[in-house]
């Protein structure tokens, strides 16, 4: 059988479900395709290689967790490519436990006009700040909308399309650098 034949049948067989966790470590990079698996809420937990994220629906929704940012590369929202596509949406949630920098690294999203970033601070002691380094590689986006309650440093370099950076329901501490 083909792989679109088996994602087809995996799709008519799996019913029911909202998220998909994806967990473990590939021994190489790899793209999950999460249009043709029916999911548009996707939880990414302890990747230690690039992973791409593809077609996940327009306003869908990727959760990050323990280390995962470090190693997630690329996010494709479905039909954001396409020149009618001019309202996609993207949503990033980003949870920090006690670590500072616990999340570092890049995540790449073409074609997307509005990003929607929520951290979680999920340090319940309160004894240390959870803190999440984020660089985001987004040149298409208008608009970058941040939340939440964990501390943010979000690093746009080159994100030239960038007219609204708005942080005003945030409760962490948000710091931006490298708007071009």
């Amino acid at each position: 059988l083909s792989l679109s034949t088996n994602a087809t049948l995996f799709k008519e067989k799996v019913t029911g479900f909202e998220k998909l966790e994806l967990t473990g470590a590939p021994a190489a990079a790899a793209t999950v395709n999460v249009g043709n698996l029916g999911f548009n809420y996707v939880i990414a937990t302890s990747t230690s290689t690039a992973t791409i994220i593809q077609d996940i629906a327009n306003k869908g929704t990727v959760e990050l967790n323990a280390s995962s940012l470090a190693n997630l590369a690329t996010i494709n929202v479905k039909d954001a490519a396409l020149a009618a596509s001019t309202a996609d949406e993207l949503n990033l949630v980003l949870n920090a436990t006690a670590a500072a920098g616990e999340h570092v690294g890049t995540i790449t999203v073409a074609n997307v006009e509005t990003i929607n970033i929520s951290t979680v601070d999920l340090d319940a002691d309160e004894k240390l700040d959870a803190e999440t380094t984020l660089t985001l590689v987004a040149t298409a986006a208008k608009t970058v909308n941040v939340s939440g309650s964990a501390d943010l440093d979000l690093v746009m370099t080159g994100n030239t399309a960038a007219t609204l950076i708005d942080g005003s329901t945030m409760t962490g501490n948000l710091t931006v650098s490298a708007l071009n």
